[in-house]
């Protein structure tokens, strides 16, 4: 029997005139049913909830400039964006100052250590940037004022309220994207229950703590499909003329070299037959480029899923090998 039509008509005034209490009422009535939740808290905790503009503008703007996922040849700029001496200098010391860390991960988990870094550079620029949005804010005002995704929010508010339990955190406490990423490696709440690991063994899983952070994100990898030691995308090129026929082949690893050099692929690898691949194909500013992409390159879009994304982790990666192979030399 629901008990909170009284409580309901306070938060109704509190955050908005335009939210449905009705839905409101039902979500929590649901978290009481199926997760034991107190009834009376909840109407408490929602109660101080801030229905945020700035979230669902910022969210509007993302949805109506999306990467594009259809075009054959897509613009590649991540490379001006994030693959700078900031992050690249960041993603060194990074390293370098949780070595231990990032060894027993690469060791544990088969991710490089310059992976690892990049996804937390290109996300938060290694913890300076973690957002500063409440989280129920930001899922609340996403899960009952954001149509087109609406679903998903409120699923990611329902896991938002059960990490919260479970790690003994005030839900109104923890601040992030306004999305609802949190950390430093900013985890969604479902992957955040999944996937989050307590790495440097104090019995707590703290995102926001960099140890806790490069272990999650390489579990986070690795519990999608990791192949330690297998490439991300190798360079290549085409035989004259079909270059876009490879492009149109998608990035999806189908494909074995063999199918690929006889669809006019050049890329100087050697790999078991059984090895699938797909062609990553970019606009960049020296032209139309292309490199055979593997299955890691597939794990890094499960954070991300675009090929932009992927890419700019890649880059990034690389680059940071790059100079701390450059500072061991020096």
């Amino acid at each position: 029997m629901k008990i909170l039509s009284i409580g309901l008509m306070a938060i109704a005034s509190f955050v908005s005139c335009n939210v449905k209490a009705a839905a409101l009422d039902d979500f929590i009535y649901d978290m009481a049913v199926r997760h034991g939740f107190d009834q009376n808290k909840l109407v408490q905790i929602f109660s101080q909830v801030e229905i945020r503009n700035n979230v669902l503008s910022l969210m509007k703007d993302q949805a109506a400039t999306p990467a594009s996922k259809k075009a054959i040849w897509s613009k590649y700029d991540y490379d001006k964006k994030f693959v700078d001496s900031r992050r690249v200098d960041g993603g060194m010391k990074f390293i370098q100052k949780y070595a231990n860390m990032f060894a027993k991960a690469e060791a544990q988990y088969g991710v490089p250590s310059e992976v690892i870094a990049a996804i937390i550079g290109i996300e938060t620029l290694y913890g300076h940037n973690v957002g500063s949005t409440k989280i129920l804010d930001a899922l609340t005002t996403l899960a009952f004022y954001y149509p087109a995704r609406a679903d998903f929010f409120r699923k990611e508010l329902e896991e938002f309220l059960l990490m919260t339990r479970e790690e003994n955190i005030s839900p109104l406490a923890p601040k992030g994207s306004f999305a609802g990423a949190m950390g430093i490696g900013q985890f969604m709440p479902s992957s955040y229950r999944k996937l989050a690991i307590d790495f440097n063994g104090d019995g707590i899983r703290d995102l926001w703590n960099p140890e806790d952070a490069i272990g999650s994100v390489a579990n986070y990898l690795h519990k999608n499909g990791w192949s330690r030691g297998a490439p991300i995308i190798i360079a290549a090129q085409s035989v004259a003329g079909y270059a876009s026929d490879l492009a149109a082949l998608g990035v999806q690893p189908a494909y074995s070299l063999q199918q690929l050099q006889a669809s006019g692929l050049i890329c100087n690898i050697t790999t078991a037959s059984d090895v699938k691949m797909g062609v990553l194909a970019f606009e960049t500013e020296w032209g139309k480029a292309l490199w055979a992409s593997f299955n890691n390159f597939q794990v890094i879009k499960t954070y991300n899923n675009t090929n932009r994304y992927a890419m700019g982790v890649t880059q990034l990666a690389e680059a940071i090998r790059h100079a701390r192979q450059a500072d061991t030399f020096n």
